[in-house]
């Protein structure tokens, strides 16, 4: 489960640790949950509040896009009707 709260947290103690915030978009060891795009505009703002770089894992970014059921009823901006493979893009600016 995604915890911008820990992630905050471990940038304010040891940010010159960190290279880069790696988000897997589709976590099968987890269940292959697909990651909400408002929680990839949380790791970008902090990401930048700390300057560095975001990485995604998407081996899986064809099944996360295509599970359309789920991004349409859980992100505001596939909810007006975007097919998935529109809304994808935006996760990844």
């Amino acid at each position: 489960m995604f915890d911008p709260e820990k992630l905050e947290d471990v940038l304010k103690k040891s940010a010159d640790k960190v290279q880069f915030i790696i988000v897997t978009l589709t976590n099968n060891s987890a269940g292959g949950q697909p990651v909400s795009m408002e929680n990839l505009r949380i790791v970008r703002q902090i990401a930048d509040k700390y300057g560095k770089i975001v990485v995604f894992d998407a081996a899986r970014f064809a099944e996360n896009a295509y599970s359309s059921s789920y991004v349409r009823r859980n992100t505001k901006m596939c909810r007006s009707g975007l097919s998935p493979w529109r809304c994808f893009p935006t996760r990844m600016s």
